[in-house]
């Protein structure tokens, strides 16, 4: 329960966010309001997912290696800073071109098609245009996730009989 509670909380945090947002794309930048807005619920629900099934995992290993929670939120400061958050995907096509490589490890990384379909929709692309979320990215990603917490779910349920015994 406890678990869920916390990434329900963030996400909670996430949806208090969007309303400075949504003001700021009605007092500044009307032309960037589009029916595409409607997609960031379902962005959402796909990173909500990914999130719980992370969440699942650490939280099982935390119980038995205290230093887990320590290192995570290292390890998610690299992750954040590896993904697309702070520059746009043009800014990695640029990088792409001299390093294909380097590229497709982008694409791997879940969070690029998050940020990229939640760049998409609320920002539109780079000539300014709406457009919508990478569906296709979203979909392996929704079908991973699912996956991925079906395991976690699996691996959480195994470990907890011994929480008892190791709190």
């Amino acid at each position: 329960m406890l678990p869920t509670a916390t990434t329900a909380a963030g996400i909670l945090h996430f949806a208090f966010g969007l309303i400075p947002l949504g003001a700021l794309l009605v007092l500044f930048y009307h032309d960037r309001m589009s029916m595409n807005l409607v997609f960031v619920p379902v962005i959402a629900m796909v990173q909500l997912v990914f999130t719980l099934a992370l969440c699942y995992v650490v939280a099982a290993v935390n119980v038995f290696y205290r230093d887990v929670a320590n290192l995570s939120r290292h390890v998610l400061r690299l992750w954040f800073y590896l993904s697309p958050a702070l520059y746009g995907a043009s800014a990695l096509a640029r990088i792409g071109n001299s390093h294909p490589t380097l590229m497709q490890l982008f694409h791997y990384n879940p969070f690029y098609t998050l940020f990229t379909s939640y760049r998409n929709v609320i920002y539109g692309t780079t000539t300014g245009a709406p457009s919508g979320p990478e569906w296709g990215g979203l979909l392996a990603l929704t079908v991973a996730s699912l996956v991925l917490l079906a395991l976690a779910a699996i691996f959480f349920k195994r470990l907890e009989p011994a929480f008892a015994k190791v709190l």
